[in-house]
């Protein structure tokens, strides 16, 4: 299933919205399969990014020297 990264944000916030029981306006549950494709979209944008930050830190850290 092909997902777009703002679909998949989307998907998380108005599952959120909908586990939540907000007032605001009704939502629907989530499908579980799209539910789980934006969740793993989500885990490896996470973990990329936490990747980055590691790498980042580890240059900075051997520019100190």
């Amino acid at each position: 299933m092909k997902m777009t990264a703002s679909e998949a944000a989307e998907i998380l916030r108005s599952h959120n919205a909908w586990r939540r029981d907000s007032d605001d306006e009704p939502h629907v549950q989530t499908n579980p399969r799209r539910l789980g494709v934006a969740i793993d979209m989500a885990a490896a944008a996470l973990e990329r990014e936490a990747k980055r930050v590691r790498a980042v830190a580890t240059e900075a850290a051997r520019n100190e020297d």
